[in-house]
């Protein structure tokens, strides 16, 4: 358990170590309560949790690129589907050949 001191402002920081388990940075909204058992202050993420990593500034940069090689024409296309259809559309004997 960790302590922390209120402030005059209404103010509460909380220690490193939950900041950073609980991912948070400057500027979220929590939601705050009073409970039976005393004060209870929830984080209210815009992003869920766990598909925050898609949020995150080089994954985005990645998806930017690989936008940019498409527009490029740096890239090639393929479906699943493609494979499948061609097992499909063989023969018996000449089908055991993808397996």
């Amino acid at each position: 358990m960790s302590r922390t001191t209120f402030r005059s402002k209404g103010q509460l920081t909380l220690p490193e170590e939950i900041r950073s388990a609980a991912r948070l940075e400057e500027g979220d909204l929590f939601d705050a309560e009073i409970t039976a058992d005393g004060i209870l202050v929830r984080p209210q993420k815009l992003i869920d949790a766990t598909q925050a990593w898609f949020w995150e500034s080089a994954w985005r940069g990645g998806e930017r690129e690989a936008d940019d090689d498409q527009r490029a024409g740096r890239m090639a296309s393929s479906s699943p589907w493609n494979s499948s259809l061609t097992i499909c559309n063989t023969t018996e004997d000449s089908a055991r050949d993808f397996v």
